[in-house]
């Protein structure tokens, strides 16, 4: 089925105060990004949220639980203060962060990983197999790391920031804000090369994800568009709560100083987040993640957070609270 957007959070109980929820317009009611790296070249499965060479974002719509104070001290800085500061206040929380076999409990009793928009029959939402545009190649019942060989066998935890980059170091390798459920034979296919534009397919999964070089000969992994903004709200994540961890092994492309990874890498993301803008599934997922881990993905609850710290001119953070919803 087509993804249509859910304007209610389904099963969803806020990690926020009882306070009443209201609705706040950010800055700016749309923004428009112009796209000139081509980053949708070479997807052949379904668009996302917004696809094509612009992307106008409508922050508008975004609902904000105000009574939420994890942003507070963020309020007003921008840049590479705005970015510190981030830090700061994602440290705080770091331990809230489980144990590697406490992910379970995330991809099985919470919806965070749950289709509720596609087929809505409530099985692992993988962004690897995913076919938002009509029937999915196979699907999960339930997380479970069983098989391999084929496609459809099994599931197991893929580290968007693979921990091979990190030495598996705790707690990043436990972090379900960026450690997902997904098929064990695409995950490996995935290995553990960047997200990236494929302009030379090597091999292809079965949703249209695909493994290949990009424009310079660097082996890279491109998912479908409909996921692309998703992933790339990691990458933007890691380096706001971990940039001072030695994430610098293997492939990885993060670097020692701000903005903290390679700027192919990081304009490839930029786009990536506005075509493919936050949408209910990363807010539910952000909101069931941080009822189980305390950890919140900034650039998921604000949408136009890249500006406030990457852009040429970056304007001050304004903070509304938490994201909790879209309104039409």
């Amino acid at each position: 089925m087509k993804f249509k957007n859910i304007f209610k959070l389904i099963g969803l109980t806020l990690a926020t105060s009882s306070l009443p929820i209201i609705a706040i317009s950010c800055n700016d009611a749309t923004q428009k990004t112009e796209s000139g790296n081509g980053s949708n070249a070479g997807s052949s499965t379904g668009a996302g949220n917004n696809s094509g060479n612009s992307a106008t974002v409508d922050l508008s719509k975004y609902v904000y639980d105000a009574s939420n104070n994890y942003y507070a001290s963020a309020d007003g800085l921008s840049g590479q203060a705005l970015l510190k500061e981030l830090t700061k206040i994602q440290k705080s929380h770091l331990s809230g962060i489980g144990s590697y076999n406490d992910l379970k409990r995330l991809y099985g009793s919470t919806n965070a990983f749950k289709d509720i928009y596609f087929e809505k029959d409530n099985t692992l939402l993988d962004v690897y197999s995913e076919n938002p545009d009509g029937k999915d190649p196979y699907t999960f019942r339930n997380y479970g790391t069983v098989g391999g060989r084929n496609e459809g066998d099994g599931t197991n935890r893929e580290h968007m920031i693979p921990q091979s980059w990190f030495n598996k170091q705790s707690p990043m390798r436990n972090d379900g804000q960026f450690v997902w459920p997904t098929d064990i034979k695409v995950n490996n296919m995935r290995s553990n090369f960047p997200h990236g534009i494929v302009k030379s397919i090597d091999e292809t999964s079965r949703n249209g994800s695909k493994l290949g070089t990009d424009n310079s000969g660097q082996t890279v992994f491109e998912p479908i568009d409909h996921f692309k903004g998703d992933i790339a709200r990691t990458y933007l994540y890691f380096i706001a709560t971990y940039n001072d961890k030695n994430v610098r092994n293997g492939n990885s492309i993060f670097t020692t100083s701000f903005p903290y990874i390679e700027s192919k890498f990081l304009n490839i993301y930029k786009e990536w987040d506005k075509q493919d803008s936050v949408d209910i599934f990363d807010i539910t997922r952000n909101n069931e993640t941080a009822k189980y881990e305390q950890m919140r993905n900034p650039f998921i609850d604000y949408p136009n957070l890249y500006e406030n710290i990457f852009g040429e001119n970056p304007k001050p953070f304004k903070n509304k609270g938490v994201l909790v919803n879209i309104n039409n």
